[in-house]
């Protein structure tokens, strides 16, 4: 496939496939859903500047992506059971969400010497882990004699046989919109636990974010985690530290900022949630005893 424009030095024109759906926040950022096509043109640290594909193959928008949404077109990437570097402790989150049965699974990136990946299995209120490894020849498998060229064919096989335990592939995990953030450079304060600890962001960390702008509401512009370092909040956090309610704030606001601090994303109410109560709020609390 021929470009149609000049692509960067060393660029190539390969396709890329979005992983999950964005919404642009500036004109120069391009909204697309889940399964769209892109030709990267360019990338810059964490973002990219690419044009996007249609069925046909024509190339319409320009702008810039976040290069974590993008996988390359036909690899193991886009496969919705590969879910890339994400810890243990992180794929147990993921497997034991309350969207995800018996039988759900993923394969990640493996965080030991010994072994390429891992598959990921939830069974019942339990997570079992299995490495894949690779032989002399770059195969790959799991236990036994049998060998797979790739990933997809022996998640594919295995979808048929029975693990140990009795085990079943049966459904891909469940994935929530992400971004994956590998910086160093972010906002400890602000920063959700699950994204201090592995880099994750998803709607959940955002409300946890938000919970902190409402802190810095009722306070009115005071800094969250008073005198407290950025090592000393991130500890913190994720030991279950929540931060007092702030001077005549009232109860009802309080409690709200709680549930969006939970460590567990998944107990978090979502924004929805947190608008209808912000109405009901607004319709009948007296601001003029907080003012």
């Amino acid at each position: 496939m021929a470009c149609k424009t000049d692509p960067v030095p060393g660029a190539n024109c390969s396709l890329y496939t979005s992983l999950w759906d964005f919404q642009a926040r500036t004109k120069t950022e391009l909204t697309f859903q889940a399964g769209d096509l892109f030709e990267v043109i360019q990338k810059t640290g964490e973002w990219c500047w690419a044009k996007q594909v249609d069925a046909q193959g024509g190339r319409s928008e320009e702008g810039y992506v976040p290069y974590s949404y993008l996988a390359k077109k036909e690899t193991v990437e886009t496969e919705p059971w590969f879910f890339g570097q994400i810890s243990r402790s992180e794929a147990v989150l993921r497997l034991m969400s309350e969207k995800n049965k018996s039988g759900a699974f993923l394969v990640r990136i493996s965080e030991k010497i010994g072994a390429d990946f891992v598959l990921s299995v939830r069974d019942g209120n339990l997570t079992r882990h299995y490495k894949i490894l690779r032989d002399g020849e770059g195969r790959f498998y799991m236990n036994g004699t049998r060998t797979f060229p790739d990933l997809l064919t022996l998640v594919t096989c295995y979808k048929e046989k029975v693990l140990t335990h009795g085990l079943k592939l049966l459904a891909p995990c469940y994935k929530e919109d992400i971004y994956l953030s590998y910086t160093q450079s972010f906002p400890y304060k602000w920063t959700a636990p699950e994204a201090l600890s592995c880099g994750c962001y998803s709607i959940k960390s955002d409300v946890w974010s938000f919970g902190i702008l409402l802190y810095e509401i009722m306070t009115r512009g005071q800094n969250p985690y008073p005198g407290m370092s950025n090592l000393e909040v991130s500890t913190k956090v994720q030991n279950g530290f929540q931060m007092h309610c702030p001077p005549r704030c009232p109860p009802v606001m309080y409690s709200l900022m709680c549930q969006c601090w939970n460590l567990d994303p998944n107990q978090r109410p979502d924004f929805q949630n947190i608008r209808e109560l912000l109405q009901k709020f607004t319709s009948y609390e007296n601001f003029e005893a907080f003012s």
